[in-house]
């Protein structure tokens, strides 16, 4: 997986090289990018239970939105990747409210396998693009790049830091 620091102004303008962050080519386009990042330290209260957690999580929790290059391709992927992922989930309702009047094992379970079916899918489309986390108060560290994206953003910027 590679990885590449950037100026997050550049990231929150859409002001990054014109090289698709997933494979690589010439980019015709920019896609919105939502990152979170949660403080590790945070993972420590999950031994105090989840509410705790889930209090830090809402206030803690560091959001970043900001456009990043591709090509149309990956744009059509990732929106038919979604469509799949909500049509699963319309049918993991139906197939509970199926089950419900006559509860048994098997519509149950395969109730139970569409639904995990869509929540994996919908969260494969959701974090499917790149990770990224912030670097102090003016960079973010983008990983699951493509190399040369990566290579773009460093020839771009000589003074950029390794990595």
């Amino acid at each position: 997986m590679t990885a590449v620091t950037v100026e997050r102004e550049q990231l929150v303008r859409g002001e990054l090289p014109p090289i698709c962050v997933v494979t690589g080519g010439p980019a015709d386009g920019t896609v919105t990018c939502r990152l979170e990042s949660l403080p590790t330290w945070t993972w420590i209260l999950l031994l105090f239970g989840v509410v705790p957690f889930l209090v830090a999580l809402l206030f803690a929790q560091e959001r970043i939105e900001g456009q990043v290059p591709v090509v149309r391709e990956v744009v059509t992927r990732f929106h038919l990747l979604r469509k799949r992922a909500a049509l699963l989930a319309a049918g993991a309702f139906l197939a509970l409210i199926v089950a419900i009047p006559g509860p048994t094992i098997p519509a149950l379970v395969v109730s139970a396998g569409v639904m995990a079916t869509a929540l994996a899918t919908g969260l494969w489309a959701r974090w499917r693009f790149i990770h990224g986390r912030p670097v102090g108060d003016r960079r973010v560290r983008l990983s699951g790049v493509h190399p040369d994206f990566a290579a773009a953003v460093r020839a771009a910027t000589p003074e950029h830091p390794a990595g």
